[in-house]
């Protein structure tokens, strides 16, 4: 894994987790060891180091450390040696302990490198805390070590880690709001990925470049690389890293698309992975040594997002209601108004041959009215016009008031159209 052979590595993890409670208990397993020749829970630790990487659980991981960190031994472990076990240590402790617990672990680490010509692990506990300060939101400290760790991972010698790094480092640009940064890494991790033909997998570039083309506005996009990752992942049994895909594509759905009916089956799918604690006899899952595969900050991240889906759907519930009552009060309004129309039309009727110019004249204004608030204008207008010619002197009786308001308001018009060319 660490020379991206990603296929090989992932058949060979799978293999030996599937065996590992059968190696534990062979005689000749020590529970720690200097010597990377000698089977040792703490360099089977590390070893196993990138497989977690990629699958993004570490309870298992936790469990099979747990006799190391317990041994009087682990102190005298060698400076490398120790150095591997904890950098893969900060990233298992990683959402389960105090960010400043896993920033001293880290520093302490690169302390006592300092000076001991060794770039490697220095790059380790560089990429860990790239990651702490990212999720702490101190920029530039993230920046920092994520250049520092750049320095020592040359893809040519550690394919595997300069490929997370530039993982990492492109989403906390992304976080900031600096996409063409962000964006830039990517390409380079695309190039990377493409070079080891890795790029359809779990080290490459479908996750993060569909969270930048979300936030960029590239919604199509977007979609296809979570849909792509969903596929992809999930032949390869990778169902953690599945469920990350999963999340992103219902995040589109549910925050750009307005669509919390598409969203909720993803989200929900998302949820279950980091909950179900009923797949550990499948040898596909980290968790196999007996661990349950609840992922609790996961959950509540999910779960979150879940609770934000279910009040958007009662908004949008909502909102159809009242425009549905909306629609049908002005339909009953509609037909109010059509039932006065045809009322009115009979009074008119019925004065047929009546010389009654005002009930006349209000009848036809009345008509106008109704035409009017019914959009049919040019009835409107004739019976207007009716009303006027019936009985001229009342109609400017009974819109003096309205008609001078008018002319007043042309006439402050006019003043300051004349006012502004004067000046």
């Amino acid at each position: 894994m660490c020379n991206a052979e990603y296929f090989s590595a992932l058949e060979l993890y799978r293999r030996v987790l599937k065996k590992l409670r059968t190696y534990l208990n062979l005689p000749e397993w020590q529970r720690v060891c200097d010597c990377e020749e000698r089977p040792s829970r703490n360099w089977l630790c590390v070893y196993l180091f990138e497989y977690y990487q990629i699958d993004y659980g570490w309870v298992g991981w936790r469990w099979l450390a747990e006799p190391v960190l317990q041994s009087g031994e682990l102190e005298k472990l060698s400076l490398r040696a120790w150095s591997r076990f904890q950098s893969a240590l900060g990233w298992a402790y990683i959402r389960h302990k105090p960010l400043g617990e896993i920033r001293r672990m880290q520093y302490e680490a690169l302390r006592r490198l300092k000076g001991k010509n060794l770039p490697f692990e220095e790059g380790l506990h560089h990429l860990v805390l790239c990651h702490v300060e990212q999720l702490a939101l101190r920029e530039e400290s993230a920046h920092y070590h994520a250049y520092s760790a750049l320095e020592r991972f040359k893809f040519d010698e550690s394919p595997f880690y300069a490929m997370r790094l530039l993982f990492l480092h492109s989403n906390m640009y992304r976080i900031v709001d600096n996409f063409k940064k962000a964006q830039e890494l990517i390409d380079r991790l695309t190039d990377y990925t493409t070079q080891k033909g890795v790029y359809r997998t779990a080290l490459g570039p479908h996750i993060v470049q569909g969270w930048i083309d979300m936030d960029t506005g590239n919604f199509e996009r977007a979609a296809q690389c979570f849909q792509e990752a969903i596929e992809f992942l999930g032949e390869q049994g990778l169902v953690y890293e599945q469920g990350r895909a999963r999340y992103g594509l219902g995040c589109l759905y549910l925050f750009v698309c307005n669509d919390p009916d598409t969203a909720e089956p993803l989200i929900r799918a998302a949820i279950d992975v980091y909950y179900d604690g009923a797949r550990y006899h499948d040898p596909a899952y980290v968790h196999y040594f007996g661990q349950n595969t609840q992922t609790a900050f996961v959950q509540a991240t999910y779960q979150n997002v879940l609770v934000n889906l279910l009040v958007k759907r009662e908004q949008i519930k909502a909102k159809r209601e009242q425009i549905e009552a909306k629609r049908e009060q002005i339909e009953a309004k509609r037909k109010q108004i059509e039932k006065a129309f045809e009322y009115e039309l009979e009074a008119l009727a019925l004065f047929k041959g009546v010389d009654d110019r005002g009930n006349r004249y209000d009848i036809y204004l009345t008509l106008s009215q109704l035409s009017y608030q019914l959009k049919k204008y040019h009835l409107s207008i004739f019976y207007w016009l009716n009303a006027v010619l019936r009985h001229p002197i009342t109609f400017l009786k009974h819109n003096y008031p309205k008609t001078m308001l008018r002319f007043r308001r042309v006439e402050q018009r006019l003043m300051s159209l004349f006012v502004r060319r004067r000046f």
